[in-house]
C-alpha cells in the first residue's frame, strides 16, 4: 500500500530525503528515485489502488514522472508530505530548495488569507463562494471573522477593534446593503442589521470586562463572546444569502443534461456510529459518546452537478449503514459499493452506474469547468471559488486517470495548513470541493476506518435538486 511520497536533490546530487511522519520527521526506507529533468523523485513501493483511493490517486509515481519539471516541482513544493531536505548544511526547509516555486504561488495563496493567516473557517469560506457583490457585506463579515480568529489567540485588542468597527459598518452601510437585497428579504434583513449590531455592543461590553488572563471569569467571558459571534456569523451568512438574485442558476454544458443539479444549497447530516462489538467511544468536545454526528453546507452555486449527485444518493438511502473505508489522519473517505455489486451508484430503475465529470468553479472563471483540471486548462494558478482549506471540506474521490470517473464515492478532508497549504496544495483544481462540515467537524478525527454511517438525511434544500 502506498503511504507517502517523496523527494528532492540538492543541485545535482542526491543527498537525502525525510518526509512527515505525523510524530515528527524520519528518513524514508525501501524508496526508489527517478531523475526528471534534475529533480529527483523518491517514493515509497506500494500497491496499485481502488477507484476513488484517494491515497494512490494522488501520491503514485507515475502521475508525477510524467509532469513536466515546472509541474512536478510545484506539486512536490505543495504537497506537505515534504517537509525538509537534508544538505551539507543540515535539514533545510523545502521552500528554500524551491524558492522560484514559491514565489510563483504567493498569488494563490493571496485571496486565502490575510498576511500569514489562512481562512480555514468553513462559514466564512461558503460566504466567499456566493454569487455576490457587496463591498458592504464583505467588509461588515470580515469584522465579524475577525472577532473569532483575533479571540481564539488572545489578540484581545484586535477583538475590541473589530467590535468597535461593527456598529459604525452597519450604519454607514445599511441604506447600499438593503437595496442589494432580494425584495422579498428586504424587512428581514434590516432587523439583521440591528440584530448584528446589538450583539456586537453586547460582545464589546463583556470583551471590555478584561478580568484577569487565564481566571475562571476570563474563560467564561471569552467564551459568551464566542458563542455570540457564532450568532452574528450566522446572521450575517443569512443576509448575504438574501443577496443572491433570484432564479439564480449556474450555467452548466450540455454534456451534462440528465444529471441532477442542485440550485443553491442544501444542508445534510451524517451520524456515525462504531461497529457491532466495539468497545471504542468517539470523542465530542472532549467526552466520549456513543455516536456523533456532523452538520455539512453542500453548495450548489459552485459545484451544482456534484452536489446534486450527492443529494440524489443521500436521499435514495445509499449511504445509510455504509462502512467508513479509509481514514488516515488526510482523509476520512467512504461510499465505496458494497462487494460483488456494482462499482458505484445506480439509480432505482436504471441499469447503469452514473457517473459525473470533474467539476472545478475557478475565481476567474463566469460558471464551472467540467472535465479537465484547472492545470491541464492553463488555470492551474488560479484558486478555486471552494478551496481545500478548511477541516472537513467535503471532496469527490475519484478514478487516478479517469477525471469524469466519481460516483459515489466521497471524502472529508481533515485540513493541516502544515500537511496542506492553502492556495498550494495538491487538492485545489484537481479534485472537486462541494461543501463544508459546519458542525463538529472536529470529531472527524476520531472516525476510524470500519466505523459505520448509521443514517444520511437532507436537512434542508432537498427540494432544490432539478435536472440539468
Amino acid at each position: 500500500m502506498l503511504r507517502l511520497l517523496l523527494l528532492v536533490s540538492a543541485a545535482d546530487a542526491f543527498v537525502g530525503v525525510v518526509r512527515r511522519d505525523f510524530g515528527g520527521v524520519r528518513r524514508l526506507r525501501r524508496a526508489e528515485s527517478e531523475r526528471v529533468g534534475g529533480v529527483t523523485l523518491l517514493l515509497e513501493a506500494g500497491e496499485g489502488g481502488e477507484l476513488g483511493d484517494l491515497r494512490d490517486s494522488v501520491l503514485s509515481r507515475q502521475q508525477m514522472i510524467r509532469r513536466s519539471v515546472e509541474a512536478a516541482k510545484a506539486a512536490v513544493a505543495s504537497s506537505l508530505l515534504i517537509t525538509a531536505v537534508e544538505t551539507a548544511g543540515g535539514l533545510q526547509p523545502a521552500e528554500a530548495m524551491l524558492g522560484t516555486v514559491n514565489s510563483r504561488n504567493k498569488r494563490m495563496n493571496a485571496p486565502s488569507s490575510a498576511g500569514t493567516r489562512v481562512n480555514k473557517d468553513p462559514e466564512s469560506l461558503l460566504r466567499l463562494g456566493l454569487p455576490i457583490k457587496s463591498r458592504e457585506a464583505r467588509a461588515l463579515a470580515a469584522e465579524i471573522e475577525g472577532v473569532k480568529a483575533d479571540l481564539l489567540v488572545r489578540r484581545l485588542s484586535a477583538v475590541l477593534g473589530h467590535l468597535d468597527n461593527i456598529p459604525s459598518l452597519v450604519d454607514k452601510g445599511r441604506a447600499a446593503i438593503l437595496q442589494q437585497v432580494r425584495a422579498d428579504t428586504k424587512a428581514r434583513s434590516g432587523k439583521i442589521l440591528d440584530e448584528i449590531k446589538d450583539k456586537a455592543v453586547t460582545m464589546l461590553a463583556v470583551a471590555q470586562e478584561q478580568a484577569p488572563a487565564g481566571s475562571p471569569k476570563d474563560l467564561e467571558d471569552a467564551q459568551k463572546v464566542l458563542t455570540m459571534q457564532s450568532q452574528t456569523s450566522a446572521l450575517i451568512s443569512e443576509l448575504q444569502e438574501n443577496m443572491v438574485p433570484s432564479g439564480y442558476k449556474v450555467k452548466t454544458p450540455d454534456d451534462v443534461k440528465g444529471l441532477p443539479k442542485l440550485e443553491g444549497r442544501a444542508t445534510v447530516e451524517f451520524t456515525f456510529k462504531k461497529p457491532k462489538g466495539s468497545d471504542e467511544k468517539f470523542e465530542l468536545n472532549g467526552v466520549p459518546v456513543d455516536k456523533v454526528t456532523v452538520t455539512m453546507v453542500v453548495d450548489g452555486y459552485n459545484a451544482p452537478i456534484t452536489a446534486g449527485n450527492f443529494i440524489d444518493i443521500i436521499k435514495s438511502g445509499y449511504y445509510n449503514n455504509k462502512v467508513v473505508d479509509r481514514a488516515d489522519g488526510f482523509v476520512v473517505q467512504t461510499g465505496k459499493p458494497d462487494e460483488g455489486g456494482p462499482q458505484g451508484f445506480v439509480p432505482q430503475g436504471q441499469s447503469e452506474i452514473r457517473t459525473i465529470p470533474l467539476e472545478i468553479f475557478t475565481q476567474a472563471d463566469p460558471s464551472p469547468l467540467y472535465h479537465d483540471t484547472s492545470e491541464a486548462l492553463g488555470e492551474g494558478a488560479i484558486p478555486p471559488r471552494l478551496p481545500f482549506q478548511a477541516y472537513g471540506a467535503l471532496g469527490m474521490a475519484r478514478a487516478e486517470y479517469e477525471n469524469d470517473s466519481a460516483s459515489s464515492q466521497f471524502f472529508w478532508l481533515l485540513f493541516d495548513s502544515d500537511l496542506t497549504p492553502a492556495g498550494k496544495n495538491f487538492m485545489d483544481g484537481r479534485y472537486t470541493c462541494f461543501g463544508y462540515t459546519i458542525t463538529n467537524a472536529e470529531s472527524l478525527g476520531g472516525v476510524k476506518e470500519g466505523d459505520i454511517i448509521e443514517s444520511a438525511k437532507v436537512i434542508s434544500g432537498g427540494d432544490k435538486v432539478t435536472t440539468a
